[in-house]
């Protein structure tokens, strides 16, 4: 790491490496905080681990264009911003996958093997279709999944509508009785009525 482009205020005060106020390595302030219930800057503040957030953009920023070496290739120069590309993409000391280990591409290899490996992996070659594939299925599954949601939406819709006749039956069966009955009365009044009119005292 160049040193002298570190600001003195993008340190951490654990360890004095780049980083600022109270802001900490994540690998030096977790053990810190096992020991610790308190802000190494400021010790009257209780600090534990549920409270840690990922620094601002600004300070990311401003730590991504720090310049670092590779300790595994010993390449300079690398932005510390880009190191992660650099270890999995480019460092030659790292072995990597091929870009279609989704579709299950057994190859690994160093980074500067990649491009000749892409010229004869079939799974390359497969992958278009192998994605075409998959947005047809993911389609299909979308189509279906409306289509069961409407069917739902359609079955809960008869049953409200059959609850609504089978109340409407009971409803008529319970008038029909009713009027049966009124009927029946009607009619045995009307019959003792003609009896006891006959009847002398």
């Amino acid at each position: 790491m160049n040193e002298s482009m570190i600001y003195t205020d993008l340190t951490c005060s654990i360890c004095k490496n780049p980083l600022c106020g109270h802001i900490f390595c994540s690998m030096c302030i977790k053990p810190w905080l096992e020991r610790n219930y308190s802000c190494p800057n400021c010790h009257h503040l209780p600090l534990i681990k549920d409270q840690l957030q990922i620094p601002n953009r600004p300070l990311l920023n401003l730590l991504n264009k720090l310049v670092i070496r590779c300790k595994r290739c010993g390449e300079e120069n690398i932005q510390r911003g880009d190191f992660i590309h650099h270890i999995h993409r480019v460092c030659p000391t790292v072995n990597i996958n091929c870009s279609t280990a989704d579709i299950e591409c057994p190859w690994t290899g160093r980074p500067d093997q990649f491009d000749i490996h892409l010229k004869t992996c079939i799974y390359t070659q497969m992958k278009p279709l192998h994605n075409e594939w998959m947005a047809t299925t993911t389609k299909l599954t979308e189509n279906s999944r409306t289509c069961c949601n409407e069917l739902k939406r359609e079955n809960e819709h008869i049953k409200q509508t059959t609850f609504q006749v089978e109340s409407n039956v009971i409803r008529s069966k319970k008038e029909l009785y009713d009027c049966d009955s009124f009927i029946a009365t009607s009619h045995f009044f009307e019959t003792n009525t003609k009896y006891f009119s006959y009847v002398t005292f």
